[in-house]
């Protein structure tokens, strides 16, 4: 059975660059209907909010994080992603928890900082990759059974 601290609001913390948006917000409206409690900035943060305090809280109270990787992600202008990849993994740097899920969904593997490289990634690159491994996505996240969760396809 999975591990569910009772501070655990979310299952997982969605991690994007701005320019990918489509992309994840397919994915987090795709494990909403799966019934994963997912974190997705456009849901949870509102006008008015402080931003970076309520991605703090957001990853503070997940899980996991799916880290939506890609050319965009990892360009020098980028902040809040690599701050929110370093948070995910600075806990468990060798990733004994498997805290951070990559999915890379372009061809920029050379862009990985070189601390990342290890990690393995399941790839999205074609537009049929997303039916395909949707649900190595939801086996990823070790979600098991647990309150207001039942297993996709029960």
């Amino acid at each position: 059975m999975p591990h569910h601290d009772i501070q655990d609001e979310y299952d997982v913390f969605i991690s994007y660059a701005v320019e990918d948006r489509g992309f994840a917000a397919k994915l987090s409206d795709l494990l909403l209907q799966n019934g994963v409690r997912v974190w997705f900035d456009e849901r949870e943060i509102r006008p008015g909010d402080h931003v970076s305090k309520k991605i703090n809280d957001g990853i503070a109270k997940s899980r996991k994080m799916i880290a939506v990787w890609s050319r965009n992600y990892w360009g020098e202008e980028k902040t809040w992603t690599l701050l929110e990849t370093f948070a995910a993994t600075s806990g468990d740097p060798l990733s004994k928890d498997r805290p951070l899920i990559p999915l890379l969904i372009d061809h920029s593997q050379k862009d990985i900082p070189p601390l990342y490289r290890s990690l393995k990634v399941l790839y999205f690159r074609r537009k049929n990759d997303f039916d395909l491994h949707f649900s190595d996505v939801l086996n990823a996240l070790d979600l098991g059974q647990g309150p207001g969760l039942e297993k996709p396809g029960v």
